[in-house]
């Protein structure tokens, strides 16, 4: 595997956060739980990945 540099991974970075910042890469989320409802937002989450993310709420 190449390795690179610190310079490489900020520049990546940086780009990454600009296209988030312009609306043209998003993260979805499917759901989100309480943590006393881990095992239901597991099963959610296991039960359709693509769907998004599930947030645990403390």
């Amino acid at each position: 595997m190449k390795r690179v540099s610190v310079e490489e991974v900020e520049r990546i970075s940086g780009n990454l956060q600009t296209l988030f910042i312009q609306k043209k890469l998003e993260t979805r989320i499917q759901a989100s739980f309480p943590l006393e409802h881990f095992y239901e937002g597991l099963r959610t989450y296991i039960s359709n990945m693509s769907a998004g993310k599930v947030l645990f709420r403390m």
